[in-house]
């Protein structure tokens, strides 16, 4: 028991043990009682490096060494495979990983086509293949050939399609049609050989 205050004439006790304040007046000798819970302390705020916080630390942000601590992001990957520095992770891919350099190759016709030329505003007839969408690109005007269906040139294996594909193009009054075998061949039939202009784009998957 633990006496709580000081004056001469009441002393007030205090009873943990039975959660009670006792006043006791000395002159009439009264004794009143009453009831009283304990309030358990805050817990404990902990620092990262587990060591007990202050009032000061409660308030404070941490320190660069102490976020240092902090178990780091998840690693991000380039298309590449490769893990990206923290460069990679704010900049915007370059043009070189979005869109790959396209390698046109001009290919020697067969049956009697040429190219219209360049010199007359005409691109030269050529092939790409991108390899980052697998797209094969034909494009190109050319003119004098046969129209009968005939080889125009073939595609290289890495540029033939899966399955056989066909596609519309333009020729001077009249639709020309051009198709691609799985073996690669590259042919095309037309009513009109003065000039045909073809744009052509196939998946090789």
């Amino acid at each position: 028991m633990n006496k709580q205050f000081n004056d001469p004439s009441v002393e007030v006790l205090t009873s943990t043990e039975n959660q009670q304040i006792i006043v006791v007046e000395s002159e009439s000798g009264k004794v009143s009682r009453a009831p009283f819970t304990l309030i358990p302390p805050p817990p404990t705020l902990v620092e990262l490096g587990g060591e007990p916080a202050g009032a000061e630390t409660r308030a404070k942000t941490y320190t660069d060494s102490q976020i240092s601590q902090l178990p780091p992001p998840p690693t991000l990957v380039e298309l590449g495979g490769e893990p990206a520095g923290a460069e990679t992770r704010a900049k915007t891919y370059t043009d070189g990983k979005t869109n790959p350099a396209l390698n046109w190759v001009q290919p020697a016709l067969s049956n009697n086509w040429v190219n219209i030329g360049e010199a007359f505003g005409f691109p030269h007839l050529k092939y790409c293949l991108n390899s980052l969408t697998k797209l094969v690109t034909i494009r190109g005007s050319i003119r004098n050939g046969t129209t009968n269906g005939g080889t125009l040139f073939t595609l290289p294996s890495d540029c033939w399609p899966k399955f056989f594909v066909a596609g519309r193009i333009i020729s001077p009054d009249s639709l020309a049609r051009i198709t691609v075998g799985a073996n690669g061949n590259v042919n095309l039939i037309t009513a009109n050989n003065t000039e045909v202009h073809i744009l052509f784009i196939f998946p090789t998957y």
